[in-house]
């Protein structure tokens, strides 16, 4: 997985977050990918609506988790 990074909480960096889980969908062809993607594009809109402080204060390492597999899957469809 990636190095740990700070990651953004502002609902602007979340929002990124969905507009790129879009994009790996153009071309991420595994049907298992394509829901793990889904799925995080969702979860990141959930969070988008949460408080930056609260997400910050209860769920940084999900986040950054979720960040790094994303990042993964996105990486693994273009090899």
């Amino acid at each position: 997985m990636a190095t740990r990074r700070s990651v953004g909480f502002s609902k602007r960096d979340l929002l990124n977050k969905v507009a790129t889980c879009e994009r790996a969908l153009g071309f991420v062809t595994n049907p298992e990918h394509q829901d793990v993607l889904r799925h995080l594009q969702k979860l990141w809109k959930e969070l988008a609506q949460k408080s930056p402080a609260l997400l910050e204060a209860h769920f940084a390492n999900e986040i950054m988790l979720l960040s790094e597999l994303q990042t993964e899957i996105s990486k693994a469809a273009v090899h």
